[in-house]
């Protein structure tokens, strides 16, 4: 049974983070001999990188190593082209601290920030000046502008950086200020919290509990080692280390890794103050990531 949740608490994860790159994707598109398109559609694995665009996007041709993508619909469909020419990345790829081109194009210039002037709006301001949208929807491979601008490659996602944590809802209030949307759409910082504007995609930052949000903490006494932060549910104490706030005694306690949900060990777990580490009974082997275990 160990086993069992295990797989799925791994599968979990990585069609998470599939879902972060290729943005849509349908679960038969996970079968053996499927290519999943970044609309969600599917097509046979023997048609990627031959030579057609089988995809919408043309996303099946957009990383080959016998030939260059589509330049012309690699721009027409807002994605970006590399300046070399090799590859065509989607545009949540652009300006996310990490190098997907081979030239590096993709992260550089991402310094300049867009301000809007004379404009009320804290995020990014499109269809004329009549949307005002979170900039953490910027350049997310969805278009919330009816002009598009939002996914506009070249004007806005160069100038739009977005966080290194920011689909990392696993460990996003690990002793932090940052907040897990209630849809695990994002990991948002603290500023963006009860700041007007809807950043999580089901409006979660947002709500009743904004009206105490700058108060929370104003009459909180926390033990030392720790700091107070506001949640949804009131203030609470977040300790530093490698230890829990325990609201009974009120003090910092050792943290008792073992217990949460993800992962799970296949036979014996340890707490390692702020990890924990899976052990395997005697006769038994780990295997490479040391979770599971194996008879000999």
């Amino acid at each position: 049974m160990a086993v069992l949740l295990l797989l799925f608490s791994l599968l979990a994860v990585c069609s998470a983070q599939f879902k972060d790159d290729l943005q849509t994707y349908e679960t038969e598109c996970l079968m053996e001999g499927s290519f999943s398109c970044t609309s969600g559609a599917c097509i046979p694995s023997e048609k990627y990188c031959d030579g057609y665009n089988d995809c919408e996007d043309g996303g099946d041709e957009n990383f080959c190593a016998n030939h260059r993508p589509d330049a012309h619909l690699c721009n027409e469909t807002h994605q970006f082209l590399c300046t070399d020419g090799l590859m065509c990345l989607p545009s949540s790829w652009v300006c996310n601290y990490e190098n997907d081109c081979k030239d590096g194009s993709d992260e550089m210039g991402c310094e300049k920030i867009i301000q809007h002037d004379n404009s009320s709006c804290k995020g990014f301001q499109c269809d004329g000046g009549k949307l005002c949208i979170s900039d953490l929807w910027m350049c997310d491979g969805y278009y919330d502008c009816a002009d598009k601008t939002d996914e506009d490659v070249v004007d806005t996602c160069h100038h739009a950086p977005r966080p290194k944590h920011l689909h990392d809802t696993l460990n996003c209030e690990v002793r932090s200020m940052n907040y897990t949307c209630l849809d695990k759409s994002y990991c948002i910082p603290y500023n963006n919290m009860c700041d007007g504007l809807k950043d999580c995609r089901d409006g979660s930052d947002e709500g009743a509990f904004c009206a105490e949000w700058s108060k929370m903490c104003a009459n909180r006494t926390c033990p030392r080692e720790s700091f107070c932060k506001p949640t949804r549910n009131g203030g609470t104490c977040v300790c530093n280390s490698y230890k829990e706030y325990n609201p009974s005694s009120g003090e910092c306690e050792r943290s008792r890794q073992c217990l949460q949900e993800v992962p799970v060990c296949s036979h014996m777990c340890e707490d390692m103050g702020d990890y924990f580490k899976c052990t395997c009974e005697d006769g038994y082997r780990s295997d490479h990531a040391q979770y599971l275990c194996f008879a000999p």
